[in-house]
């Protein structure tokens, strides 16, 4: 896959998606589909491309820039598919920092890590970890590590 973000409009960016075979022959179509960008300081973590060609990354708020994350959503693109569908989770008051993914294909899921914290301006509490079932879209298990 090949994909470009265009930013010109700053409250919704505009993923085109290019999707090849082995041979690198286009397979389908051109996807062109937006997504709103509500706050200023909204980002996306690591793309991933799974080996059934589901296209994940997440998008996040970070308050002031460079603090901390305090909301998060996955965004999922399924080969079929000229949408994206883009699931809010629920943090419950963790505050996060460095996510990061990591495709699991054999189960057909995708994790992902971060240092969670309490409070603002405090020391890490530990390791926050979500696992998403890609094929039902929804979260699946969610840990808390001190």
């Amino acid at each position: 896959m090949v994909f470009k973000i265009n930013s010109r409009n700053r409250d919704n960016f505009v993923f085109t998606t290019l999707l090849y075979n082995k041979d690198l022959q286009l397979r389908g179509q051109k996807d062109r589909m937006g997504i709103a960008m509500e706050e200023r300081n909204d980002f996306f973590t690591d793309f991933l491309l799974t080996n059934d060609v589901n296209w994940f990354f997440g998008k996040f708020l970070r308050q002031n820039y460079n603090e901390y994350i305090t909301k998060l959503s996955m965004v999922i693109k399924y080969p079929d598919s000229s949408r994206l569908s883009v699931n809010n989770v629920e943090l419950d008051g963790k505050i996060l920092d460095e996510i990061k993914l990591k495709s699991d294909n054999t189960n057909k899921r995708i994790l992902l890590n971060a240092f969670y914290y309490k409070q603002k301006r405090g020391n890490i509490e530990g390791l926050y970890s979500l696992l998403w079932d890609k094929v039902e879209n929804k979260k699946i298990r969610e840990i808390s590590s001190c």
